[in-house]
Order: structure tokens, then sequence, then C-alpha cells
């Protein structure tokens, strides 16, 4: 009898342990979430939350506990990006991942390109999600569907769904569809912030406009303009 009530509480002992390691797996929804912490579209209510990150456009939360992570807010302060360590697992729908290695959550998700060796790190682009390892640590970061390109910039022409148009000596008014352009990671349109452009990291030169403020980057000038520092126009040198 003893022998069956030592066999009983083992059990019970180790499926709590195993329920317990189960709850410590993050859920991940990619383009949305990582556990319950940060959301894509949570919206900054309080400013001293955070802190300006070394880099610019992307903030730190003030809580120590949250120091290794950094957030990326649109014009409307609304959580857009986000990067955190990589958790030691997963929760990816119904099933957990062990993340040992960034190559391990890469095949589970299904929908990652090949590794990118960058200077100071390597990445896996995903469906709203990139994994990062740079110095031996490995994280990842969650950010919205960027959303499809309308209109193309490259080679010295724009395109459309009408055809090819010179760029160069003109400049294009950004509305609602989405343009994209070589060397910029994310669609343009009239949404995007300086701040948000600020983010991408491109070598640009600042200079103040009437009414707003033109980030000049080799051979392409964005006008920003409105209360908020709203894209409005793109030009290109000729």
């Amino acid at each position: 009898m003893k022998i069956i009530q030592l066999l009983i509480v083992t059990l019970l002992t180790t499926t709590a342990h195993a329920a317990v390691a189960e709850k410590t797996c993050e859920v991940l929804e990619p383009g949305k979430r990582l556990g319950d912490r940060f959301s894509i579209g949570t919206v900054l209510k309080a400013e001293k939350s955070v802190a300006p990150d070394a880099l610019p456009g992307w903030h730190r939360p003030t809580d120590p506990a949250g120091k290794a992570v950094r957030l990326r807010f649109d014009a409307d302060k609304k959580l857009v990006e986000f990067e955190a360590p990589l958790p030691a697992c997963v929760q990816l729908g119904s099933r957990r991942v062990e993340t040992a290695s960034v190559h391990v959550l890469a095949a589970a998700l299904g929908t990652c390109g090949p590794e990118k060796m960058l200077e100071g790190g390597n990445i896996m682009e995903c469906s709203g999600v990139t994994l990062v390892t740079s110095g031996g640590a490995a994280a990842i970061r969650i950010a919205a569907p960027a959303g499809a390109c309308s209109t193309y910039v490259a080679q010295g022409s724009w395109f459309d769904a009408g055809g090819a148009h010179p760029a160069k000596g003109t400049e294009l008014a950004v509305g609602e569809p989405m343009l994209c352009l070589p060397n910029v990671t994310r669609p343009l349109n009239a949404k995007t912030s300086l701040a948000d452009f600020k983010a991408l990291g491109l070598p640009c030169r600042e200079d103040a406009a009437r009414g707003g403020t033109q980030l000049v980057c080799g051979d392409t000038t964005y006008s920003f303009a409105g209360p908020t520092l709203l894209l409005t126009r793109v030009g290109f040198a000729r």
C-alpha cells in the first residue's frame, strides 16, 4: 500500500511540475504578441514608463525587469514593433517549441527566409517575426505586417500598375498606397512618421523646412509635415 501511495504522490508531483514548466512558455503570435507584457497596437499611456534608447526612434522600459527590451511607437503612441530576448521556449499555437537555437524556432514557424549574415549580427526574416543573433545572444523582434507595396522605386524610375515613370527630378506625393524604395526595409505611406523613418537607421541628413522637416538620404529627399511630422512627399534629385 505504501508503495502505491508513493507512486501516486510521485506521479502527482511530476504532473504538477510539468504543468508549471508548461506555464513558463510565453505565447508567441507572429505580428501580434510575445507573452502578456507586450502586444502590437498597445497604446503608451504612461510616458514615464519608457525612456529613449540609444537607437533613434526606439525606447526601453524604465522598469529594470524590462531593460533588455526595446520598443518602437508610432505617432499615435501605439506599439508597432518590439524586440526582446528569445525565451527558452514559446507556445506556438498548440505546440510547445524549445528555442535553444533560433533555427529551431525558424523551422517551427515555417515562414522564415535564409539567415542573413550582417555586420554586427545575423537575422532571419519571417512573417511578423524577425529572429536576431548577435554576440552569442538571441532576440526575437515582433512587428505588425508591413502591408503590400503598390508603388515601387527602382533603377531611376517609379512603377505602378500603369507602368514605368521617370523618377529623377520629380516628386511623389505620398498617400495611403504603400510606396517601396530600395534599401528601405518597410513600405512607406502618409501614416509614416519622422520617428518611424528614423528608426530604420538610414544614413540621412536632417534639414529644417517650412512647416516641417526634410531627411536627405543620398539622392532622395523625404518631406515630413504637420503637427506629428508625417511623410508627405518623396523627391528624387536629377
